[in-house]
């Protein structure tokens, strides 16, 4: 959750850490605030409402390969 964020402005979002078992995002996301306060990511379906926007990310799994014997 992110709080104080300024209108008319563009933040970057840059995942740094992944849970085991999944890839980092590879890129920096751009996270734009309007006048309005309505927030945008590029790519990405942002839903607006009542002053809290979100986003859904899916976690993408490392290919890991099967043991051979």
């Amino acid at each position: 959750m992110f709080t104080g964020l300024d209108p008319n402005k563009t933040y970057y979002l840059e995942e740094t850490f992944a849970p085991n078992g999944y890839k980092l995002l590879n890129e920096v996301l751009n996270v734009s605030v309007d006048s309005t306060g309505k927030i945008t990511i590029n790519d990405y379906d942002v839903s607006n409402s009542d002053g809290v926007a979100t986003v859904t990310i899916i976690d993408e799994e490392i290919d890991i390969l099967p043991n051979t014997g």
